[in-house]
Formats: structure tokens, C-alpha cells, sequence
């Protein structure tokens, strides 16, 4: 489409036709922005700023035919301001733009990193009018007629201007300046704007995307495309209602009304987010009050040892393959009985977030992130599968850590509370009877840990065959058990008594496993914990405490 067709389209409000404005002009205004600076990356920030200018100041364009003079001059002016601001001089760019090379071509041969020099080195020599000519004719396909209006000059001096570049560089170097600058055009996708931001909280961005766009929690957008200095800008941590997301920032600055554009996949969210954003991002997000009371979620192994609090946040931290998508269904089901305001902050690594995001889009249960009082916000974050990570996350009022151990064994569910974390002050909420039942599970559970510790089946776990480890590992404890004095002997079958107690058959799992749900008060477990405790279960075999609810139902 004609440019002023375009132009007249984007004065009567038609977003798209700037894209494609954009899309016309945006090689012939890197050419000219790379003339003055003699640095890509630079340039292209410039370009961005140009054109996000542009759109905002269309209505001050006063003739539609000088659209290609009027965003050269403010292409020039930015450029203007990269120097006033002293961010390069000629020489700084020459030698790092050669250092920057170096740096990404060190396994290349050295005759090839050479010639690079030599042509960068050549194309910074030559007469900025010469500069800009030959690097808006090898940037963009258009014509020398469309360039020449850009620059306003006519044909005839654009011709001259590129015959005297290829007389100062040799034929090789103007081949080589040929494909130099065809690497470096911009993307297709550079115009495309897939929605905006909406409201801005802190670290917390809320954007609307075009309903169309097929976006998903670790998605990361960006304010301006391919902007490779700053990186991405924000990652989608919630789905809100009606195509909005929220977002989590790196600490790029973002206005209100910014156009987004797709930056990447969780990849790139992996590489771009600090602990301090994430602790941020999940204090923003967390519900505030000073008056604490535990909530009872009727899962024995949560409401004793590893309580949360109303108004509060909860973080759930482990690898594929725990059972972690069901405990957050299962506390989805159990919302009416939380009925509390609580916040779950779901950690999730590279290796598990695109089964994650298949699993959002498919289950029925997760298809929205909030329900009733709770609300789900999820981050990808390397360190998501480990123990050591979750005990750090101090920002973390509970911090849940699911074991592959607990999976191995099939003690579902398999949170692992030796591993588990609750702020000290939260334990000041719960009696002296609960405190005491919980100090003495934990330490029944360390106990057992420590005398049947057997590491010989790691290696076929680590290996994928967890079942192999596991029918090693029964064995191997069995011998250990056996060897172990009388006394030690029944302290550590309680251990093993209490694991069994702890799980828990799930009201989201009864089509599969058969087994009804149960909620537990939490008074039940307190009793049922202690009666093991005290010893008035020792006769009792292992496998009859798994998979119950209260004893005293049974």
C-alpha cells in the first residue's frame, strides 16, 4: 500500500496501518540511524524511540507527503541526543563494535575476524552521505527512488553517492558490505504490536492483549521489540479475565499505554529475572494484614507441619513429576473450606514449563488463575526444583517442597516437611499442643531419615529408573531396620508409622485412585500424631496407616 494511503489510515485511528507504516520504513531508517552512529544496537533503539514518537506527534505532521523527510528528521534528532549524551564517541564505537564481534566470532578463524574489522573499519571512513547511502540500500529492498525521498535528494545523487562508495571500497569489501548489512535487517514482526499496557503497580504490570494473541503464563513481552540491550521487560506470571496478564518486570522502565510486542518463551524469562524482582513481584502481589490465623486446609501434613496463615502466600517448589499440579488442584477444591485470602506462588524451571503451559490450557481446573479468595501466580525460575532455593526464599511466608524421594516411595502427597519452611512468627499462632505434635513428628522423621540414610539407589533415580530405586531402597531400609537396637528400632518404625499417616487420599483423585477424599480437622491429626508418638501404634503394620484419614475413623 502507498505510503500516504497508509499515513491517511493512521490519522483516522488505524493502529494496523502504522505497523505497516512501520514495516515500509523501518531498514531505511535503521540505515540512516546506523550512518550516524556506527552501531547497530544503538540504532535500533533510536529507531524504536523514532517511530514511538511518530505515532504519538502523526497529528503534527502537516503535509502527508513529507512523512519520509519529517521521520528523518526525528530519527536525526535522537541520534543528536546519543551524542549529547556522550554515550559513544567514533572512535569508542570503531574499536568496540570490533571487540563486540571478537567476542561473538571467537572460534572463527582469525583471517575472518580480520576482514570483519577491515569492512567496519572501511564503512566508518567513508563521507556520512556515502555511509547513509549504502547502508539504506542494502538494508531495505526498495527502490532508489524510495531512498532518495527519504534522504531528500534527488536519484541522481543517490546513484552518484553509491558508485563513489564502491570506487572507495574495493569490489570484495562492497560484497562484503552487501551481506553485512542484509544480517542485519530488522525482523518482520519489529511492527507488530500485540496490546498494551493498562495499569502499572510497582513491579506489577497489567496489560491487555489483542484477543487474537495466544499468550500464556511465562510468555515475555517486551515495550520494544528486539531491544538487545535492555533485554526483555516483563514476563506473564497471572491470567486475568478477558485477554489481561500480569506481569512481572525486570526493572525496564514502562509507561502507561506502551504498545508490547512478543519478546520470547521462558527461556528467555530465565536468563532476565533477579531474586530481588521476584521477591518484589511476590510482596506486591500478597495479600497484607496484621491479624494471623492459620487456615485449615483438612491435609493433615500442611495443617501440622507445615501451616499457612490467613491473608498470606504460599510458595510450592520442586521438579516434574511430584505431584505438585495436583496439590494445587486439590487446594482449589478446598477453597470453600480455606476461605481465606491466600496467594500460591507456583515455581516451575526450565525443563517443566512447557509441560506446565500445555497442562494450563488443557485442564479444566486450572484454566483460570483466580478462585473465589485464592489466587494463583506462577513463576519460572532455575532454581524452582530445589530444596536449598525454597529455605532461602525467606519473602515466602510457607514455602512447600516436594520431594521425587516421597514420589519414589509413593507417599502422596509428597511434601517433604523436613524440607519445608514457615516464618517463626506464624508458630506463635498455633498452640502449645500443636507446636509440641509438630516439633516431635519432625523429629521422629529426622530420626528415621538419619538411621536408614542409604544413598546406593541415587543413581538409578537420577537415571529414570525409579522404580528399580525404589524396590533397592525398600530392601536396603529393611536391612538397616533389622540391624538397629531394640530401642532405636521402634523410635524409628514411629518415623516410618508417621510417614505412612501422612498421606492422604485427594477429593481431584478419586476417578483415579479409587479412594475417597478426606478432610482431617486438624484437632484429629494433633491426636492421631501423638497416639503414634506416645507408641500406642507400635504394633500396628506399616501399610495399615497409609492412605487413611483419621485413626479413629478406621
Amino acid at each position: 500500500m502507498e505510503s500516504r494511503k497508509l499515513i491517511e489510515e493512521v490519522l483516522a485511528g488505524d493502529r494496523k496501518a502504522f505497523e505497516a507504516l512501520v514495516h515500509q520504513y523501518q531498514n531505511v531508517a535503521l540505515g540512516f540511524a546506523f550512518s550516524k552512529l556506527g552501531d547497530f544496537h544503538l540504532a535500533e533503539d533510536v529507531v524504536q524511540e523514532s517511530f514511538l514518537i511518530a505515532y504519538q506527534k502523526m497529528r503534527n505532521l502537516e503535509e502527508i507527503d513529507s512523512f519520509s523527510s519529517w521521520l528523518r528528521g526525528i530519527v536525526n534528532y535522537r541520534c543528536h541526543r546519543v551524542f549529547r549524551m556522550k554515550l559513544r564517541t567514533w572512535d569508542a564505537i570503531d574499536q568496540s563494535g570490533f571487540e563486540k564481534a571478537a567476542d561473538a566470532d571467537q572460534h572463527r578463524d582469525l583471517e575472518q575476524l580480520q576482514e570483519r574489522r577491515l569492512l567496519e573499519q572501511a564503512i566508518l571512513r567513508l563521507p556520512e552521505l556515502q555511509r547513509t547511502a549504502v547502508a539504506l540500500f542494502y538494508l531495505e529492498d526498495q527502490s532508489q527512488k524510495f531512498i532518495s525521498d527519504f534522504l531528500d535528494l534527488p536519484v541522481s545523487k543517490v546513484n552518484n553517492l553509491l558508485a563513489d562508495a564502491r570506487k572507495r571500497l574495493n569490489r570484495r569489501l562492497f560484497n562484503m558490505a552487501k551481506d553485512h548489512f542484509r544480517e542485519r535487517r530488522l525482523e518482520e514482526n519489529f511492527a507488530k504490536s500485540i496490546g498494551e499496557v493498562v495499569g502499572i503497580e510497582g513491579p506489577i504490570v497489567d496489560t491487555q492483549l489483542d484477543k487474537n494473541e495466544q499468550t500464556c503464563v511465562f510468555d515475555v513481552l517486551g515495550s520494544k521489540t528486539s531491544n538487545h540491550n535492555k533485554g526483555p521487560e516483563m514476563v506473564v506470571v497471572q491470567r486475568l479475565e478477558k485477554n489481561r496478564f500480569r506481569c512481572m518486570t525486570n526493572g525496564s522502565r514502562i509507561s502507561q499505554k506502551d504498545k508490547l510486542y512478543a519478546y520470547g518463551d521462558y527461556h528467555s524469562a530465565l536468563k532476565s529475572f533477579t531474586d530481588d524482582q521476584v521477591k518484589a513481584t511476590i510482596n506486591a502481589m500478597s495479600p497484607k494484614t496484621l491479624e494471623k490465623k492459620q487456615v485449615v486446609t483438612g491435609i493433615k501434613v500442611i495443617d501440622l507441619l507445615c501451616p499457612i496463615m490467613n491473608y498470606g502466600n504460599l510458595g510450592i517448589f520442586g521438579k516434574e513429576g511430584v505431584g505438585r499440579l495436583v496439590f494445587l488442584m486439590e487446594l482449589i477444591a478446598r477453597k470453600d473450606k480455606i476461605g481465606s485470602d491466600l496467594s500460591i506462588f507456583f515455581f516451575v524451571d526450565g525443563w517443566n514449563a512447557l509441560g506446565t503451559q500445555d497442562l494450563l490450557q488443557t485442564e479444566k481446573c486450572l484454566a483460570s488463575d483466580f478462585h473465589d479468595k485464592l489466587q494463583i501466580a506462577w513463576m519460572v525460575h532455575p532454581k524452582a526444583a530445589s530444596y536449598a532455593f525454597a529455605e532461602q526464599a525467606e519473602f515466602l511466608e510457607t514455602r512447600l517442597y516436594f520431594s521425587p524421594l516421597k514420589a519414589m516411595d509413593g507417599l502422596w502427597p509428597a511434601i517433604d516437611p523436613i524440607y519445608c519452611h514457615t516464618f517463626e512468627e506464624q508458630r506463635m499462632h498455633l498452640s502449645t499442643r500443636h507446636q509440641e505434635a509438630a516439633q516431635g513428628v519432625i523429629g521422629a522423621l529426622k530420626l528415621t531419615r538419619q538411621k536408614l540414610l542409604d544413598d546406593s539407589y541415587l543413581e538409578k533415580l537420577v537415571l529414570g529408573d525409579g522404580e528399580l530405586a525404589s524396590q533397592e531402597r525398600q530392601v536396603s531400609m529393611a536391612k538397616k531396620l533389622d540391624r538397629l537396637p531394640d530401642d532405636e528400632k521402634v523410635l524409628v518404625k514411629r518415623g516410618l508409622l508417621l510417614e505412612r499417616y501422612l498421606t492422604q487420599p485427594f477429593f481431584v483423585a478419586e476417578n483415579h485412585t479409587g479412594r475417597k477424599g478426606e478432610f482431617v480437622p486438624l484437632e484429629e491429626t494433633i491426636r492421631d500424631c501423638q497416639s503414634i508418638l506416645n507408641g500406642d501404634l507400635d504394633d500396628r503394620k506399616l501399610d495399615e496407616l497409609m492412605w487413611k484419614g483419621q485413626l479413629q475413623s478406621n
